[in-house]
C-alpha cells in the first residue's frame, strides 16, 4: 500500500464520516429547529472568544469563558436530543481511531505512525502476499520441541531473526540465509520477520522462489520489467529457494539482477532454503552465489534436528 493510497483512505473515512454527520444535523434540525440556533451560538461563543483575545483579555481567561459557555451548550443540546430519544452523541463527528482521529498519525508537531495505520498496512500486505499473519515471534509454541537441543538451537535463531527485524534497516548484516531440511521452522522465522517488520510501516514483500520464477516469466512473456517490484522493495523474503524450474540465461539472469542490484542498493533479502551451501553454489553458480552469500553482508543460520511437522503433537492431560 502506498504512501497516496494511505493518505486516500484516511480522506475517505473523514468525508464518509462528515456527510454523515451533515445528514444526522439535517435530520436533527427538522425534528427541532432549535438544534439550528444553537448551532449559532456556539459559532458566536467561539467568535466572542477569538475577539476577547484580540483586544487583550488573557486567553486563560477567555478560554475559561468559551469552556462554560460550550458546556451550556452542550448541555442544552443533550437535553433535546434526550427528548426526541436520539444518543447524546447524535450531532458528533463520528471518528474510527480515537489515537489519531483518522489521520493515520499522531503526536504535534513530531508525528509517529498510528497503530490503526500499522494494522492497515500489515492487513493490506497479508491479503496481497504468501505471510502467514497467525506466525508471529510471540506465538512461538517451545512446547512442539520433543528434543532440548534442538528447541534451543531454534531459540537462538529465532532471537538473532528477531534482532534482524527490529533493527532493520539498520542491521549489523543485510542477508540472513536459513538453511535447513523441511519442518524445521524456517518458513517460520520468515513469517516472523515480515509480521514484525509490516508491524513497524516498513515495506516487505514475501514470496516462493516459485512464484518468483514464474512471475518473471510472466513478465516475460507479457514484454514487462516483472523483476523490478523486487529490486526496489526494503525487505524481500524469499521461501524454499532452490525448488523453482531453472532456465539459463531467462530465470537466471533475472534472479542474478535482483540480487545484484539489492547488493549494490543495500537492501535487504532474506531466503529459506533445504540446500547446503554447497548445493546452493552448484545450483546456481559463482555470481548468484557471491550476491546472496557473502562474508561481508550475510548472516547463515543452520538449523538441523526433526521434522516438526511430523513430530506427533502434545496432548493436555485430563
Amino acid at each position: 500500500m502506498s504512501l497516496s493510497e494511505i493518505r486516500e483512505h484516511y480522506e475517505r473515512l473523514r468525508f464518509y464520516e462528515l456527510e454523515a454527520l451533515q445528514a444526522r444535523i439535517r435530520h436533527a434540525e427538522a425534528l427541532a429547529p432549535e438544534f439550528k440556533e444553537l448551532a449559532k451560538k456556539r459559532h458566536e461563543a467561539a467568535l466572542d472568544v477569538a475577539n476577547a483575545i484580540r483586544q487583550g483579555d488573557s486567553a486563560k481567561a477567555a478560554a475559561k469563558r468559551a469552556k462554560a459557555s460550550h458546556e451550556e451548550l452542550l448541555q442544552k443540546e443533550r437535553t433535546l436530543l434526550a427528548a426526541l430519544g436520539l444518543p447524546k452523541d447524535y450531532l458528533t463527528l463520528k471518528v474510527h481511531c480515537a489515537n489519531c482521529g483518522d489521520t493515520g498519525y499522531t503526536g504535534e508537531p513530531l508525528r509517529a505512525v498510528c497503530i490503526c495505520q500499522k494494522k492497515l498496512l500489515l492487513s493490506a500486505a497479508v491479503s496481497t502476499s504468501q505471510i502467514n499473519s497467525r506466525e508471529t515471534f510471540c506465538n512461538f509454541d517451545p512446547e512442539i520441541f520433543s528434543n532440548k537441543a534442538q528447541l534451543r538451537q531454534m531459540q537462538s535463531a529465532k532471537r538473532l531473526a528477531e534482532d534482524y527485524a527490529d533493527a532493520l534497516p539498520d542491521t549489523k548484516v543485510k542477508n540472513l540465509i536459513f538453511i535447513g531440511m523441511a519442518g524445521l521452522g524456517k518458513s517460520f522465522l520468515l513469517n516472523c520477520i515480515a509480521e514484525r517488520v509490516l508491524s513497524r510501516t516498513l515495506e516487505v514483500k514475501k514470496i516462493t522462489a516459485y512464484n518468483l520464477s514464474e512471475q518473471l516469466l510472466e513478465g516475460i512473456r507479457r514484454g514487462a520489467d516483472a523483476a523490478q517490484g523486487f529490486i526496489k522493495v526494503p525487505l524481500l523474503l524469499i521461501d524454499d529457494l532452490g525448488t523453482e524450474p531453472l532456465i539459463n540465461n531467462i530465470t537466471l539472469e533475472y534472479f542474478f539482477s535482483i540480487l545484484n542490484e539489492r547488493r549494490n542498493s543495500r537492501l535487504h533479502t532474506v531466503a529459506a532454503t533445504n540446500l547446503s551451501l554447497e548445493k546452493l553454489q552448484t545450483r546456481y553458480g559463482e555470481r548468484i552465489f557471491s550476491r546472496l552469500v557473502s562474508a561481508d553482508a550475510s548472516l547463515i543460520i543452520n538449523l538441523t534436528g526433526e521434522n516438526l511437522r511430523l513430530a506427533p503433537r502434545r496432548e493436555e492431560a485430563t
